[in-house]
């Protein structure tokens, strides 16, 4: 007590509001971190605590200084948390998008393959016949095999065998003695981005590309 027995109040200390939304926003942020607004929420812990921690430093009848360090862990957590999550689905996402291209360019390069041996059978063809196998469009095959018990005669004729499996395109014999290759629509993988594949009379291939 001092001299005279005069008694000196001491200021009155109250908890920074802002320590305490920095350590509720902290740990909102670590809760919601995989999405968004997670990431928001950390960054704006980690400014309250800042500024908070700023102010009790300032002012010594400020309290919650262990809230706004906890609200600015947290906060960086979270952070780190929406920025890996982020990470990870931006990193898959692409990887399944270099994964579909590559399976469709697959696709692609068989159906060439395939059109390279109708053009070589139709030859065979004229050259033993006189004329190609058809005089018009024909579809050779459909998303369930062959479009008919003629094109499956004239197949097992020309010793031509359908590629296992579900097939992604439909295949046509040209009158030229060409052929064209049509994505399927109705099978799964659809190859939408993918234009016909033609090969001509000469046997030159076009199409094929993938459309952006």
């Amino acid at each position: 007590m001092p001299e005279g027995g005069e008694i000196v109040q001491q200021p009155r200390k109250t908890t920074s509001g802002l320590a305490v939304a920095s350590l509720v926003l902290g740990i909102l942020a670590v809760l919601t971190g995989w999405i968004v607004v997670g990431g928001v929420l950390g960054i704006l812990a980690i400014i309250f605590g800042a500024v908070s921690l700023s102010n009790i430093k300032k002012d010594p009848s400020k309290t919650g200084k262990g809230m706004a360090i906890a609200g600015l862990i947290t906060g960086i957590i979270g952070v780190i948390i929406t920025v890996v999550v982020l990470f990870l689905v931006t990193s898959t996402g692409f990887l399944i998008s270099r994964f579909t291209r590559a399976s469709e360019e697959a696709r692609v390069s068989e159906a060439k393959m395939i059109l390279k041996q109708l053009w070589t059978l139709s030859q065979t063809y004229y050259e033993e016949y006189g004329y190609f196998p058809v005089d018009r469009e024909f579809q050779l095959t459909d998303e369930f095999g062959w479009a008919s018990d003629e094109a499956e005669s004239l197949a097992e004729q020309m010793g031509f065998s359908l590629p296992s499996g579900e097939r992604r395109f439909n295949f046509y014999l040209l009158p030229d003695g060409g052929a064209r290759a049509t994505p399927n629509l109705n099978a799964r993988g659809k190859l939408r981005s993918v234009t016909d594949i033609v090969i001509d009379g000469e046997g030159n291939i076009t199409g094929g590309l993938f459309l952006e």
